[in-house]
C-alpha cells in the first residue's frame, strides 16, 4: 500500500479533505513522527536491517550504518572470512578495557558502541567490511513509497499519526488519547509477534 493512500485514509478518518495539499503535507509529517515512535515502543521486522560499515586499515573505530539505532543482539555484528560468517562479539562497555589493546593489530574480535561509533578491540590490519544487523530508523518516507509493514504495523502507525494530529487541537485531545491507547495496544501486539517469530514459543516453569 502506498504511503499516499495511507495518508489519505488518515485524512478521511479525521474528517479532512484529501485534496487539501497543506493537510496532505501535515499528515505525512505526522506519519514520520509516528514511525519515529516505533523503535521506543516495539520490536518489529520493519525496523530491522542488515547494513555494512568499513573498518579501515590501521583504525579501531568505524561509523555506524545510516539510520542505526542499536544492534539486534550480542551476535549481530560479523565479518566474512572465506565466505564464512565470523561473529564479532559485543563486550560490556564498562569492561571493554579488558580486551582492548592499542598495540595489537589484526581482525576484530570484540566491539562496543558509543553514540554512533563502533569501537573494536584492536587496530585493523587491513580494510574490513563489517556487517551489522540492527534496529534502524524508518521515518524517511515520501508519498510514493510503499509501506513495508503488515496490517497491524500499518494500523499502529495510523493511530499514532492521528494522536499527533488530534493533540494539535484542544477540543480533540480526548480523541487523541483514544488513538494513543489503541496504538499502544497494537504496539504491544507487534512486539509480541516479533518475539514469537524470533524466539518461538516456549513453556515456562510453573
Amino acid at each position: 500500500m502506498l504511503i499516499s493512500e495511507i495518508r489519505d485514509e488518515i485524512i478521511s478518518e479525521v474528517g479532512g479533505d484529501t485534496s487539501d495539499t497543506t493537510l496532505q503535507s501535515l499528515i505525512l509529517t505526522f506519519m514520520k513522527g509516528a514511525l519515529r515512535i516505533f523503535p521506543a515502543k516495539a520490536r518489529s521486522r520493519i525496523l530491522v536491517g542488515i547494513d555494512t560499515m568499513t573498518l579501515s586499515s590501521g583504525a579501531n573505530t568505524a561509523s555506524a550504518p545510516s539510520g542505526f539505532i542499536k544492534e539486534v543482539s550480542d551476535q549481530s555484528v560479523w565479518r566474512l572470512n572465506g565466505g564464512n560468517r565470523e561473529t564479532i562479539f559485543r563486550y560490556q562497555r564498562d569492561n571493554f578495557q579488558e580486551v582492548y589493546s592499542s598495540e595489537t593489530t589484526g581482525n576484530p574480535k570484540y566491539f562496543r558502541v558509543y553514540a554512533k561509533t563502533f569501537e573494536f578491540d584492536r587496530k585493523a590490519d587491513q580494510d574490513y567490511t563489517i556487517y551489522v544487523e540492527h534496529f534502524k530508523e524508518i521515518s524517511s518516507i515520501v508519498a510514493g513509497d510503499t509501506f513495508v509493514g503488515n496490517d497491524t504495523e500499518l494500523a499502529a502507525m495510523k493511530e499514532l499519526a492521528k494522536k499527533i494530529y488530534y493533540f494539535d487541537y484542544e477540543e480533540d485531545k480526548g480523541r487523541g488519547e483514544t488513538s494513543l491507547a489503541i496504538a499502544n495496544d497494537l504496539l504491544q501486539d507487534i512486539d509480541a509477534m516479533y518475539m514469537e517469530e524470533e524466539l518461538g514459543t516456549h513453556v515456562e516453569e510453573s
